[in-house]
């Protein structure tokens, strides 16, 4: 078992507070991802698992056990850095064995074990090379069989893939599931890669300041985000501020959007008079010329640019409130000419809506 569980966690280096009273459970065998901005405390929580460091307050749990005095050589956990930390003064086979040969392991099991790593990882046969003829990729792999071999149960995985490649590092997302699914493991990995983040786990811990924002399944955090912030930051998203003018919480309603019409609402954040925020991700909404019938929730504007990136288009357009929205369209989909009238719909079934922060929309969305 390697079921891990924080409980009011706080980590302060002096005045600053890197960890806010952090709490969540990893269940044995599960692959979790950290995201958020730089500086919200996912690697300090990653150390703080792995003994590297202990919280100021609150308690970590490992099978329901506190680890806060277990030091880190007795924790079965197996950190894999972005760098890979590989010494290239040893061969593949001597960097798989290099932490039992560590912790005095006997030889005998330490060659089966070594061995046995290294065939996981799709480096059987090549124990005497040196690290510099490895590429990016075998050095990753290099750095979690020496993982392996030391009998973790746990993986701890600090922005493993950075410095990949994109090919290449999708290509090791699916070998990293795998290799964890396989094995039977527990995985926690840290990434600023959102589409990495959102591709290999079962459920993602997003952080904000150091606080806990939102912790579901990918798909739900997408689809169905808890928080501006959070709608924000995964994925991209659009936001209109306005006005509860029908119906009752919880309940269908109307919001009438500062400076533009009512929109169709599902599920209202709060009662007639209040402020709320409606969110909607930039490839959901939909573009009609302003010729054709707009049904519900239409907004009219006018086209700023239609630019192409990638495989998809990023088309500007500034609404008749005066705010500025960006829609996701497939490549071949219509074009539209600079200063075109169209309406934009914002579809009622694909919209957030969250009553309005107090420290209003900025703030709250802010990766500070």
């Amino acid at each position: 078992m390697a079921t891990i569980r924080f409980e009011n966690v706080t980590k302060r280096f002096g005045s600053k507070v890197a960890v806010d009273n952090l709490s969540f459970e990893v269940k044995d065998g599960e692959y979790v991802t950290f995201l958020g901005p730089s500086g919200c405390g996912k690697t300090t929580t990653l150390r703080m698992i792995a003994g590297l460091i202990n919280p100021s307050e609150g308690h970590i749990y490992w099978d329901d056990k506190p680890i806060e005095q277990v030091p880190p050589h007795r924790r079965h956990i197996g950190y894999c850095f972005q760098h890979y930390a590989i010494f290239p003064h040893l061969n593949v086979y001597d960097n798989a064995i290099y932490g039992l040969n560590a912790i005095g392991h006997p030889s005998k099991n330490t060659i089966e074990r070594g061995n046995a790593a290294l065939k996981i990882v799709g480096l059987s046969g090549r124990e005497n090379e040196w690290p510099k003829r490895l590429n990016a990729p075998d050095l990753q792999r290099l750095a979690i069989a020496r993982v392996l071999a030391m009998g973790s149960k746990v993986l701890l995985l600090d922005e493993p893939l950075g410095a990949l490649d994109l090919k290449v590092r999708e290509e090791m997302q699916d070998e990293l599931r795998d290799l964890v699914t396989k094995l039977g493991l527990t995985a926690i990995h840290v990434t600023h890669d959102q589409a990495e983040g959102m591709a290999i786990a079962d459920r993602v811990i997003c952080m904000r300041a150091g606080k806990l924002m939102q912790l579901d399944k990918p798909n739900n955090i997408l689809l169905s985000p808890e928080n501006p912030f959070t709608a924000n930051f995964i994925g991209e998203s659009d936001f209109l501020e306005g006005l509860i003018v029908a119906g009752k919480k919880s309940g269908p309603g109307f919001i009438e959007v500062y400076g533009g019409p009512s929109l169709v609402i599902k599920n209202l954040p709060g009662g007639v008079g209040e402020a709320a925020i409606v969110s909607i991700r930039r490839e959901f909404m939909k573009i009609e010329s302003r010729e054709k019938s707009i049904g519900e929730n239409g907004i009219l504007g006018k086209v700023q640019s239609d630019r192409l990136i990638g495989d998809y288009r990023r088309i500007y357009i500034q609404l008749e409130t005066g705010k500025t929205v960006q829609v996701k369209v497939p490549t071949g989909s219509e074009l539209f000419k600079p200063m075109q009238e169209v309406f934009v719909i914002f579809p009622s079934d694909l919209l957030n809506v969250y009553p309005s922060p107090e420290e209003g929309l900025n703030a709250a969305i802010s990766v500070q």
